[in-house]
């Protein structure tokens, strides 16, 4: 998760923070929480780029800016072998629909309370069933509301 409290920069985060990580714990996944709404703060993805390309297990961003321009230039920049996963449920259907963003999935509150038809607009999405996809999303539509 993004620092807060202290308000780093991003290049801040990604070299006192992120980049450490990624280099002492090299088998594990490093997933970066873009979250500004709670700590006030974001890697920028110039940062989250820089990253990708230096270390093979920071491979995937949970993105809760609800900026879809931001995420459509994460995919531009990371590319294909980059997992952009949803941290706003209410975004999470036009994250991975949208063929710039093209979002993997979701990291999800909602699913808390309905767990299997937020998994399974995730995975209609995914198998390309978008009649099914549209359908759970009405169903999911005043939860995230």
């Amino acid at each position: 998760m993004d620092c807060y409290y202290n308000g780093p920069s991003s290049l801040e985060m990604r070299t006192q923070y992120y980049e450490l990580i990624a280099k002492a714990f090299r088998r594990a996944f490093v997933v970066p929480y873009v979250i500004p709404g709670r700590t006030g703060t974001k890697l920028e993805v110039e940062d989250l780029a820089i990253l990708h390309r230096k270390f093979r297990n920071l491979r995937s961003v949970k993105e809760a800016t609800g900026d879809l321009e931001r995420m459509a230039k994460t995919r531009n920049l990371c590319g294909e072998n980059f997992d952009i996963l949803s941290g706003d449920d209410d975004k999470t259907f036009d994250m991975m629909t949208r063929n710039d963003i093209r979002a993997s999935g979701v990291i999800s509150v909602m699913s808390n309370i309905v767990p299997g038809p937020v998994g399974e607009m995730v995975k209609a999405i995914r198998n390309g069933n978008m009649e099914r996809a549209n359908r759970l999303k009405d169903i999911l539509d005043p939860f995230s509301k």
